[in-house]
């Protein structure tokens, strides 16, 4: 007979609870990801014209998909990261960037989504703000075309910045977006991956895990301990992060792995 708690709860109907709700807030974070689909256009207009930077794992988790499990982002802790400690080819956490940004061409309506992607996407981005700055504005000043191609780690995306269509003030949209909340670190899914991965390594690599290869951009200039806004730069050639702290880093000199983030 199942342990009544919380009155006409069981242990097992407190547990299917918790797993739904996991389930629920995980797709609602999900969909709040720019949808760029391979061989896509997507119009955008940047809200941010600083990124926050951090570092994250791409993981199975097996509370999801009702128990059959799903791979996902998690922010990594840094210092004291439990799945960083199990120091194997699967814990390796990858540099991000993030940003908001608005959908313009979405469907039902422009909307907030967030605009995060690894070395590549970021470096690449940062060339074309430069040259929209030596033009005297911003990423946020112009709508862009996001183009993607390629799956996995051979995806690439391109930046067409285009003259602004009406000023995205003049867009109603329920959405705020806080970016340091919407990647904070989620220490309890942290350790119960941490677990299993500890427990029973998985055979094969994760689908569209990002390459161990060395990028060819300049590295940041200095670490921190919480999520950055103040554009922090991909990383150095075989540059090895400090741990700094148990929050994302600020402008922490990112992995040396390069590749794209899953099809967002």
């Amino acid at each position: 007979m199942s342990q009544q708690v919380f009155n006409e709860h069981s242990v097992e109907d407190v547990a299917e609870i918790q797993e739904k709700a996991r389930n629920a807030a995980y797709s609602t974070k999900y969909l709040s990801h720019l949808p760029i689909k391979k061989d896509e256009l997507v119009l955008v207009r940047f809200i941010d014209t600083e990124r926050l930077t951090f570092y994250k794992h791409w993981v199975k988790d097996p509370v999801l998909n009702d128990g059959k499990g799903a791979y996902r982002n998690l922010t990594c802790a840094r210092d004291g990261c439990p799945i960083c400690a199990i120091k194997s080819k699967f814990s390796k956490p990858s540099w991000s960037g993030a940003y908001r940004v608005i959908q313009m061409d979405d469907p039902a309506g422009p909307r907030m989504r967030v605009f995060c992607k690894g070395v590549n996407a970021m470096t690449l981005l940062d060339k074309k703000q430069k040259r929209l700055k030596e033009q005297g504005r911003d990423i946020n000043q112009a709508d862009c075309e996001i183009d993607r191609s390629g799956d996995g780690p051979k995806t690439i995306y391109t930046f067409d910045f285009k003259e602004p269509t009406p000023a995205i003030e003049a867009y109603e949209y329920p959405e705020n977006i806080d970016l340091e909340d919407f990647f904070k670190i989620d220490m309890e899914a942290l350790v119960r991956i941490a677990q299993t991965l500890a427990t029973a390594a998985p055979a094969v690599s994760p689908p569209a895990s990002p390459p161990a290869r060395p990028p060819v951009t300049p590295p940041a200039a200095a670490t921190g301990a919480t999520p950055s806004v103040t554009g922090a730069a991909p990383p150095a050639t075989g540059a090895v992060p400090p741990a700094t702290g148990a929050t994302p880093s600020v402008t922490g000199t990112p992995d040396s792995t390069t590749g794209e983030d899953p099809p967002f």
